[in-house]
């Protein structure tokens, strides 16, 4: 029997036994694949970027919901920097290098998904990695292009870089779908827990619950005293411990009326 290997060894994929269960290699039981620094960083990044865009779209006729999307970019982008001390403090799975595949495997996953015969990865695979990777650049260009004022260029980049980034959110939700149906993994809970079903030489052997601690304290204060920040009165914000104080361009209900006629 022929069984896909990552390139740390762990099973990928085995072919199941003639009663139709799973090779026990290939299903030992779930073990930590995310520390806790991970899934800090996964859970205010999703918020911050759900609240930014959903506040862009329901705010476009209000100019303090328009305002509090510009701040939830900021903390965002904010987050893009913890990203990157993750890749440094925490376990060996949340080094950027191990979300870049080469081109020729992610072409091959990309066409297993609709064929059925994409291999099953114990931690990053390579749509995930391309979304995500993606999404890490697109929330610093969305930062420029919203915080640039008056330019009607950057104002359109900004909103088409704005639906291509709903666009892969969704694209993310359902390829977490797939997995969950396909695999028969609540790939969503997992993320939740840390613990996926993997090899065992997949698995972290700590969770760095003090460093996810400290990295959750730092960012809610951080974020905390950004919003603390916001001048309602002159639409101004000021960016924590670098102290740049940053005007909110925020159009009032009739300049997005003219704008639109």
């Amino acid at each position: 029997m022929s069984y896909a290997r990552a390139s740390d060894g762990s099973v990928l994929w085995a072919p199941p036994t003639p009663g139709g269960r799973p090779q026990p290699e290939a299903d030992p039981g779930k073990v930590l694949i995310w520390d806790v620094p991970i899934r800090v960083f996964h859970v205010l990044f999703a918020v911050c970027c759900v609240a930014a865009l959903g506040l862009a779209l329901v705010g476009d006729d209000s100019p303090r919901l328009f305002a509090l999307h510009m701040v939830f970019g900021i903390a965002a982008a904010f987050l893009l920097i913890v990203r990157l001390a993750i890749a440094v403090v925490a376990g060996r799975h949340n080094r950027l290098r191990t979300m870049v595949f080469p081109p020729r495997e992610t072409v091959a996953y990309f066409t297993g998904i609709f064929t059925g015969s994409a291999p099953r990865y114990p931690v990053h695979n390579p749509a995930t990695s391309l979304v995500a990777l993606v999404m890490f650049t697109f929330v610093p260009v969305l930062l420029w292009t919203g915080l640039t004022p008056e330019r009607e260029a950057a104002d359109e980049l900004h909103a088409l870089l704005a639906y291509c980034l709903l666009a892969l959110i969704a694209a993310h939700l359902g390829g977490l779908a797939i997995h969950t149906l396909r695999h028969r993994e609540n790939i969503a809970t997992a993320m939740l827990t840390g613990r996926k079903r993997a090899a065992f030489a997949s698995a972290l052997p700590t969770a760095r619950r003090g460093w996810g601690a400290a990295l959750l304290v730092t960012s809610l204060v951080w974020i905390g005293l950004l919003f603390a920040s916001y001048d309602t009165t002159v639409e101004t914000v000021t960016v924590p411990v670098i102290g740049t104080t940053i005007h909110l361009e925020v159009a009032d209900a009739t300049d997005v009326d003219e704008r639109r006629d």
